[in-house]
């Protein structure tokens, strides 16, 4: 009776990753479908970029302000870039399809991968150890609240670490699909996940208050533009904004129904939001209305950074990165 409950309690916490993915099935981009953009650029790409292997479904970009910066995704291979993302480096990662990354100023940052492996660094990528830990298990996305709290979370749970990823210990929380942990403060946050999850802290993650969206959609990433303002993007287009550090939210129309994965903000007012088949979408009043602008390809946008000049960076699959105007 036990074993069927569990195997209930996994299948109903599937839905909203099934229903937030059904109808929108991978691209493969046809020869020449790449077109010129007339803001977006693409930064050099050296090493290992693919050539016989199949192309990097970039899933994550994340940089200091001295302009080092790193991108994960699948195939083993990270990407690293001293000048502010306008060339890039491919290495091999030592874990199989890397898809979570948080990177701190000081050179500190974690990599999430498959079957709950984290990968350390502490001088910026250059070199990285291996943490692995009964906590982690199905966990492959990471995040850092402060200089010493960090979080690892994905399927149906979130794992904490008070020494910066090097021990961690298992939440007791909603059993849900974690999509994107992200911190305004060292201890005002916000997580989001499936069928319009949505939690808040005030005390660094070591409690969580819910205060779920009025949404079916999937939830896949969360901004903050300050401690006030902070933006939600999910699935069919969704976007959601608060005004009172998550306390409240408004609905917001994108004018799209391609699923957004990922959302930035750089200054005061704007923003950058992306999402499959080149969605890109730019906001210049810090989240009120979004306008897309065109990417110069139909590959999947999976995740934004803010360069330390105020250009956006675009990670997506098939090797994509792209880099934009910075903010007027």
């Amino acid at each position: 009776m036990k074993t069927r409950s569990t195997f209930i309690l996994l299948a109903v916490a599937a839905v909203p990753a099934v229903l937030g993915y059904r109808g929108a099935r991978p691209l493969a981009l046809p020869s020449g479908d790449l077109k010129a953009s007339l803001t977006w650029t693409r930064p050099a790409l050296h090493g290992d970029s693919g050539q016989g292997k199949a192309p990097s479904r970039l899933q994550a970009i994340a940089l200091m302000p001295d302009g080092v910066g790193l991108a994960v995704g699948s195939e083993k291979r990270l990407w690293r870039t001293i000048d502010g993302g306008r060339t890039w480096m491919a290495t091999v990662a030592s874990v199989a399809s890397p898809s979570g990354l948080a990177l701190r100023a000081d050179g500190l940052g974690l990599v999430g991968a498959s079957g709950g492996r984290i990968l350390r660094t502490t001088d910026g990528g250059v070199s990285w150890t291996e943490t692995k830990h009964e906590a982690l298990s199905q966990l492959n996305q990471v995040a850092f609240a402060n200089p010493t709290v960090a979080f690892a979370y994905g399927w149906n749970t979130i794992a904490r670490s008070t020494d910066a990823g090097i021990s961690w210990k298992r939440m007791s929380l909603p059993t849900r699909v974690y999509s994107a942990i992200a911190f305004a403060t060292p201890t005002l946050g916000i997580a989001v996940g499936g069928a319009g999850l949505l939690l808040r802290t005030e005390d660094a993650g070591a409690t969580w208050q819910r205060s779920d969206l009025k949404t079916d959609a999937l939830l896949r990433d969360v901004a903050f533009l300050d401690a006030g303002i902070a933006v939600v993007v999910g699935t069919g287009g969704t976007i959601f904004r608060s005004a009172d550090s998550g306390r409240t939210w408004t609905h917001i129309e994108s004018y799209t129904t391609q699923h957004l994965r990922g959302v930035a903000f750089a200054g005061p007012r704007n923003g950058v939001a992306v999402g499959y088949s080149g969605t890109l979408l730019r906001t210049s009043d810090a989240g009120v209305t979004w306008t897309p602008e065109p990417s110069g390809t139909r590959a999947h946008l999976m995740g934004v950074a803010i360069a330390p000049d105020g250009r956006p960076l675009v990670v997506g699959w098939f090797d994509t990165i792209l880099s934009g105007p910075p903010s007027p």
